[in-house]
């Protein structure tokens, strides 16, 4: 798979914003992503790790947001379409849900990954029974989804 710099930045920007989101939901967010723990792995593109373990550290979800001390693993996309393809999400971590931001109206959908994957569709965040994200903190955060990422 070729590295593309843009979708790279583009996916930081999108974990920042849902980050930011979280906390202001009053969630405790904690960077967990193999992108946070191996930093080292992922700057040297020339040498990627092979195999297994590379594809166990890969498929690490991006956070580890806990409220009223219960943790839930969180993997977050962008889409610019709104759509999500589940054979791009990691299977190995099925217990954590995907969040989709896209920029147009509702922002950002979710769903436990292992349901996703098996043919369920994403829910808006404020549906969520999980994880729960009032609809003004919605609004204010899809704003900056459109700000940043709602260009070319």
């Amino acid at each position: 798979m070729l590295y593309n710099t843009e979708n790279v930045i583009k996916g930081r920007i999108a974990e920042a914003i849902v980050e930011e989101m979280l906390r202001e939901a009053d969630y405790e967010v904690y960077r967990f992503g193999y992108e946070s723990i191996v930093q080292n792995l992922v700057q040297d593109r020339n040498r990627p790790v092979k195999g297994g373990v590379s594809d166990t550290l890969k498929g690490m979800p991006d956070f580890l947001v806990v409220k009223d001390k219960r943790p839930y693993f969180v993997e977050v996309k962008y889409s610019k379409k709104g759509k999500l393809n589940p054979e791009k999400l990691m299977k190995k971590w099925g217990a954590g849900s995907v969040i989709l931001a896209f920029p147009f109206s509702l922002y950002f959908r979710i769903y436990r990954i292992k349901e996703f994957t098996e043919g369920h569709d994403l829910i808006d965040l404020k549906d969520d029974v999980f994880i729960k994200v009032s609809e003004n903190i919605i609004q204010k955060y899809g704003q900056l989804v459109v700000k940043y990422l709602g260009g070319k």
